[in-house]
């Protein structure tokens, strides 16, 4: 498919995404918003997208929805719009809503376009899924697209469900089922839809705090493209020595700074230019949309049941798309609510116990929100984290002093977090603390501030005790300054740019314009050499062009043309999930390809990631001190079988020994490529052959359709 029918998808895409909001605007009008602004058209798109999705998954997961069928879910979708549309339409009509211009829609819709083609006309000449885990992200956004149930069966483990946080991957599977667009060219799609949609987040939460169109751009760019000063000290000392810039200073050193480095320390703007589809990027608009609808209930000058039901809802559905970010705007409701709690007590004759009983209640019910709205999804999920544990004393207990990288250095936090915290707190210090306890935007700011201050010390006391913290005591800590680190970043940006716009208005420092300009050219020094290495520049009708492309599974023709052929086959033929055997191999590697892009199911593959996703901690033995010092199961075995077990249905040279082990991992299709041929050097062609129909041949490569009707007796494979 030519780049341009493939933008003209993304336009498609992103059509039917905004019809969404269709949905979620209804629901803030349900919530009581009589004006509907910008922001809420933006974040209702999130909200109706979230809402549909959970309606879809919930009627799935109980048999009482026909998932599978496209003409069910395209008929749900036709009958929620066409019942938010007679609302609204009523609600107008009476005249209990207003709408912003015509206009003004129109200019904000077409530059989220222009957002959306611009980075899927950059994202074409680096859009291939082939490196870090898109193999993973993809079989995770295929599973939930051609899921018959939930949860689906794991894409790497056929006997059993998937032990991820998969439910950020069903509204996203949704949108391209309505839209008939394959996963691996949706996948890129999707990228430049949520990349140009959390630039209007961020851009609409400042906005409608300070109703300054600039420091909405400022903000946006801090959060959504933003660095930190060691990459730009890096630069520098590049540009002194005459180095060079991919070598010495590679864009993804500006999350990797120290060497080795045990600690992840990522933003947003990572993330987007190395194109993974995590659920921690996933949850990005999400987050943003929560925090939008937090300042809406927290500008309110009475309490509204009405909104903080939205909250909640917000707040229970970022939970189940990743857990850490229900804990990080847990915590800043926590404070909001306690702060201003405290102040209805003081400035107003309210009883204290109705005030304490409302807010409690209200927290109480937060708490457990995720639970009752996604029960089912946290019953059948195990979490890898056993607790939390406190670093200074884990550290002692390994031995790692000087180790771990714990603590953490001054300097190294000073130059990550300096972009952010020197404006901010230089804006603070102006401002005075009366001017922040007064303003509602500048106290929202500050529990903004102060949450992301929080978890930057959270991660330097404490650390959630995963399997790390067994198998790899370095890294025990990589997770909590990774996923607490990327929260604090998009806090601190968003209140960065609201407090340095309160201190110019307010005080005019040329002192404050310099820094905060210092800071920002600084910061914008990342993405802009990121840019440089990843963009190639090609004019229309050029070879260069047609080089371009956002399909990723294009690199698959070019490395073996038959496994390409092949996976085209199964998508053709196959609807579902088939369970295909193919070459079993570690992760980060060509392995389970024909599975992840045909979007069928391997009987095992990429085992780390499947030991990881499933890790047995021995019974009673939870902390690392009692486990370092003996051997013990933690399921890889049983992982590592399953691949003997494939070897055996490949290197078998008795028939019924491949039979039996076919039946027994319950295979409807066997492929023999050149990577089956390398890894199995022993694999007798007619024998595979003969396990069934040769459906797919090109070359030495073939695809063999399994024949379960017949009946051997049980064998020993020699």
């Amino acid at each position: 498919m030519p780049l341009f029918e493939q933008l003209f998808a993304g336009v498609a895409l992103y059509a039917v995404f905004s019809i969404f909001g269709t949905i979620g605007v209804a629901l803030w009008s349900l919530a009581g918003v009589r004006e509907i602004r910008l922001g809420h058209i933006v974040t209702g798109k999130m909200l109706g997208l979230g809402l549909f999705a959970t309606l879809l998954w919930w009627g799935t997961t109980l048999q009482a929805f026909p998932y599978a069928s496209n003409q069910a879910v395209l008929g749900a979708w036709l009958v929620m719009v066409a019942l938010a549309a007679w609302w609204l339409a009523r609600q107008t009509r009476i005249g209990r809503i207003s709408w912003p211009g015509g206009r003004k829609i129109a200019r904000n819709e077409l530059a989220a376009v222009a957002l959306l083609i611009g980075y899927l006309v950059f994202r074409a000449a680096s859009a291939q899924l082939e490196s870090t885990e898109k193999f993973m992200d993809l079989a995770l956004l295929s599973g939930a697209a051609r899921a018959e149930s939930f949860p689906y069966a794991d894409f790497w483990r056929a006997d059993l469900s998937v032990n991820y946080y998969y439910f950020g991957y069903v509204p996203l599977a949704l949108l391209l089922r309505l839209t008939g667009i394959a996963e691996p060219l949706g996948y890129n799609l999707l990228l430049g839809l949520w990349f140009s949609t959390c630039l209007q987040l961020s851009y609409a939460i400042v906005r409608v705090m300070t109703r300054s169109h600039n420091a909405g751009l400022f903000a946006s760019a801090l959060v959504m493209l933003g660095g930190n000063l060691h990459y730009a000290s890096c630069m520098a000392s590049a540009g002194l020595e005459g180095l060079a810039l991919e070598t010495h200073c590679p864009y993804p050193k500006a999350t990797r700074v120290l060497d080795p480095s045990y600690t992840i320390n990522e933003m947003p703007g990572y993330s987007f230019f190395l194109g993974d589809l995590h659920p921690h990027v996933i949850s990005i608009p999400f987050f943003l949309t929560t925090l939008f609808i937090m300042w809406q209930w927290a500008s309110l000058k009475r309490w509204s049941w009405q909104l903080g039901s939205l909250l909640i809802f917000s707040l229970a559905l970022g939970a189940v798309i990743h857990a850490w970010d229900f804990m990080t705007l847990g915590a800043l409701l926590a404070l909001m609510v306690v702060v201003e709690g405290i102040r209805k007590i003081h400035e107003s004759a309210q009883p204290w116990r109705s005030v304490v009983i409302r807010r409690s209640s209200f927290l109480a019910m937060t708490a457990i929100s995720p639970f009752i709205l996604y029960g089912p999804f946290f019953s059948n999920f195990v979490s890898p984290v056993t607790g939390i544990g406190f670093a200074p004393s884990f550290v002692k207990m390994a031995e790692l002093q000087g180790l771990a990288q714990y603590p953490s250095d001054a300097l190294f936090l000073i130059l990550f977090w300096g972009s952010l915290l020197a404006p901010a707190l230089a804006a603070a210090g102006l401002l005075g603390a009366r001017a922040l306890a007064v303003k509602r935007s500048l106290r929202f700011s500050a529990a903004l501030a102060l949450t992301g201050l929080l978890l930057i010390t959270f991660t330097e006391l404490f650390y959630f005790r995963d399997l790390f913290h067994v198998v790899n005591p370095r890294y025990f800590r990589v997770n909590t300054v990774f996923k607490f680190g990327f929260h604090a970043w998009m806090l601190l940006a968003l209140a960065a740019a609201v407090l340095v716009h309160e201190a110019w208005s307010a005080k005019q420092s040329r002192t404050l314009a310099m820094l905060a300009g210092v800071c920002f050219i600084a910061s914008m020094i990342f993405p802009l050499e990121a840019f440089r290495q990843l963009a190639r520049f090609a004019l229309p009708g050029t070879a260069a062009f047609k080089q371009l492309n956002l399909d990723g599974g294009n690199f698959i023709s070019k490395r073996s043309v038959a496994d390409h052929e092949a996976i085209q086959w199964l998508r053709e033929h196959e609807q579902g999930r088939p369970v295909v055997l193919e070459a079993v191999g570690e992760s980060y590697t060509y392995a389970g390809r024909i599975g992840v892009f045909s979007g069928a199911i391997n009987a095992a593959n990429w085992p780390t990631h499947q030991w990881t996703w499933r890790f047995a901690y021995p019974d009673h033995e939870q902390d690392w001190h009692a486990t370092r010092k003996r051997i013990y199961e933690t399921g890889r075995t049983s992982v590592d079988q399953i691949g003997q077990t494939i070897r055996q249905v490949y290197e078998a040279r008795q028939m019924n020994c491949a039979q039996n082990m076919a039946h027994k991992l319950g295979a409807d299709y066997l492929y023999v490529g050149d990577l089956e041929r390398e890894t199995y050097p022993h694999l007798d062609d007619a024998l595979l052959k003969g396990l069934g129909e040769v459906v797919f041949q090109m070359q030495k490569s073939y695809l063999v359709r399994l024949d379960d009707s017949v009946k051997t007796e049980e064998g020993l494979c020699q």
